[in-house]
């Protein structure tokens, strides 16, 4: 059901680093639930900003500096709307060991159980393009398999690959009971949005199959030789007003951008509206 008018959407986020995600879905309309952590450097960072005020609303982050395999989810962040984050990206990354599940930093299982805790209505998982490659694409098919189909757990000792075939049998049967998701995903650029960085990076995005949802990606915003004058971040991908561009840009781009190149709605709208 939709919230009132007077009621906020509340979001977890997990990895947070420096707060590129948080700063977007903050942006977009979510208020944090919290802020999760683990690195002291980037916590620091998070304090600093957050003291300082440094973007309006950020002062009342709670920032919890800690292991998200330490955390229950249920217990602890019921009722929140989304869950966001990006997990380490050293296990699928091409200047890294390529390690996969098998790396120890893999905490994509960990961004999984907290959807299946919590079920919010929408999730956000950000991780690098390599996570798409060859070598890793059965593995970003069982992730996709798992956020689709939350509660259908692996069994203990069981290998993997047995658990992917059973959800593979689920989502070809296609009459799974118990949570779900409708799960779509897309590598974007965050050049091709505004931000003055090639910086690719795969989304992927799922919206609770009770939840009337229907979204899509945005196009890329077209702007050409021209820079933005200050980052767009995050905030741009979920739907919050595009920055204008410079003066000597063509009048085509000095503009928001058209409604052609959003979406129908914003993020925060779909996911209040379900």
């Amino acid at each position: 059901m939709p919230r009132g008018k007077s009621q906020t959407l509340r979001s977890l986020e997990l990895f947070t680093g420096a707060g590129g995600l948080a700063l977007g879905t903050h942006a977009a309309g979510f208020r944090h639930a919290a802020v999760l952590e683990w690195n002291p450097d980037a916590c620091q960072t998070l304090r600093t900003n957050s003291k300082a005020k440094a973007v309006e609303g950020i002062s009342r982050w709670s920032i919890l500096e800690t292991d998200v395999r330490s955390v229950s989810f249920a217990e602890n962040f019921h009722g929140v709307d989304l869950v966001a984050g990006g997990p380490p990206c050293q296990p699928f990354s091409i200047g890294g060991k390529h390690r996969g599940m098998d790396d120890g930093r893999d905490m994509i299982p960990q961004f999984i159980r907290a959807v299946r805790e919590l079920t919010p209505r929408a999730f956000i998982l950000e991780n690098v393009k390599g996570l798409t490659r060859q070598a890793f694409r059965n593995y970003l098919q069982y992730a996709l398999l798992q956020l689709t189909y939350p509660t259908l757990e692996r069994k203990k000792d069981e290998p993997w690959l047995r658990h992917l075939e059973r959800l593979e049998d689920a989502h070809t049967r296609g009459c799974q009971d118990g949570l779900r998701y409708n799960v779509v995903h897309r590598v974007l650029n965050a050049a091709n949005f505004g931000v003055p960085q090639t910086r690719e990076r795969v989304f992927v995005v799922g919206f609770r199959s009770d939840c009337a949802s229907t979204w899509h990606f945005p196009e890329s915003l077209a702007l050409s030789r021209c820079v933005a004058p200050r980052p767009v971040g995050y905030g741009s991908l979920l739907g919050t007003p595009w920055t204008e561009a410079p003066s000597h840009c063509s009048a085509r781009y000095r503009r928001a951008a058209p409604s052609h190149g959003r979406p129908e709605a914003s993020f925060a709208t779909m996911v209040d509206n379900s």
